[in-house]
């Protein structure tokens, strides 16, 4: 499954704290790609959740607005849930598929 995100802020980056699929499970696959001019930036390859969060706690950045967010799961995903920092505010918000 593959989500956009866009960084409608010029100001302030947003900070993915989680992401969960289905019933509040740990994706097993997620990729972060940057999409500049016509131009797909990788900016992880396949990680782990703990990675992620930990050891990049990625930043989506002001100056670019478009992201691709690639998930996988063993399962059919159902239900997204991305947490995310912005301005200084946690927010959640759930994406259900049909």
């Amino acid at each position: 499954m593959a989500i956009e995100l866009d960084n409608e802020s010029s100001i302030s980056s947003v900070y993915l704290i989680a992401i969960q699929v289905n019933n509040q499970a740990h994706p097993s696959g997620l990729e972060l790609e940057q999409i500049k001019a016509n131009e797909v930036i990788n900016l992880s390859d396949q990680i782990d959740q703990q990675l992620t969060l930990q050891e990049a706690h990625k930043k989506i950045e002001p100056s670019s607005k478009r992201y691709m967010l690639k998930i996988t799961h063993s399962k059919p995903i159902e239900r997204v849930a991305l947490t995310y920092k912005y301005v200084g505010k946690t927010q959640t918000q759930v994406i259900i598929l049909d």
